[in-house]
């Protein structure tokens, strides 16, 4: 009987002993998963800080600058054909461009100076972020850089020593072939990095 009650304590040590080294194991675990969930999290948030978000808000910046170029242009170009349309005589047609068409060519001009000054320089500015953050961007993003690099080339050219209208052309030089899938692909990580950051953690 005394044998039984002492193999029966034994028995119940041990329980004990198992079940506290079990709790510090099971402890461990969750302390290296929340470690890990964290280190993920700051890596998501890097990706973000350091490349998608400067990469977005220069594509916004690039896409409201070029509308509000090619609004302007579409209306003063509607609006200089309605006011000749209501001059069929051509001496008022010549009296009116002679005196209207000034302004007119401003608008265009002053757009076409902004190409120049303004939105060349976001392009350079893009890919001076994609060249300089290429750690944060995913493989999908990296893959775009090559027609990046060549898009903003040919302006360069074209500023220092413009290219003849036909080599243009066949250059393709042309945003929405180039740079359309760059911008899907930097919008579509930006929103998929997003809600991978806002997601509850399991122990939040």
């Amino acid at each position: 009987m005394v044998c039984f009650q002492h193999t029966e304590s034994h028995t119940g040590s041990l329980i004990t002993a198992f079940a506290a080294i079990g709790g510090v194991l099971v402890g461990s675990l969750i302390t290296f998963y929340m470690q890990l969930a964290q280190l993920r999290l700051a890596r998501i948030r890097e990706k973000l800080d350091q490349f998608y978000a400067p990469m977005m808000a220069l594509r916004s910046e690039i896409k409201a600058k070029s509308e509000t170029r090619l609004k302007l242009n579409t209306i003063a170009n509607n609006t200089w054909q309605e006011q000749l349309g209501y001059r069929p005589n051509s001496d008022d047609r010549k009296e009116f461009e002679e005196r209207e068409s000034p302004s007119y060519e401003k608008i265009f001009s002053y757009s076409t100076a902004r190409v120049t000054n303004e939105l060349v320089p976001l392009y350079r500015k893009m890919l001076e972020v994609l060249t300089s953050k290429m750690q944060y961007a995913e493989d999908s993003t990296r893959k775009h850089y090559e027609n990046l690099v060549e898009f903003v080339e040919l302006w360069n050219r074209q500023q220092h020593s413009p290219l003849p209208p036909a080599v243009v052309i066949k250059a393709d030089h042309d945003e929405s072939k180039q740079l359309y899938p760059l911008y899907d692909d930097v919008k579509d990580n930006f929103d998929r990095l997003r809600k991978k950051l806002e997601r509850p953690l399991p122990w939040s």
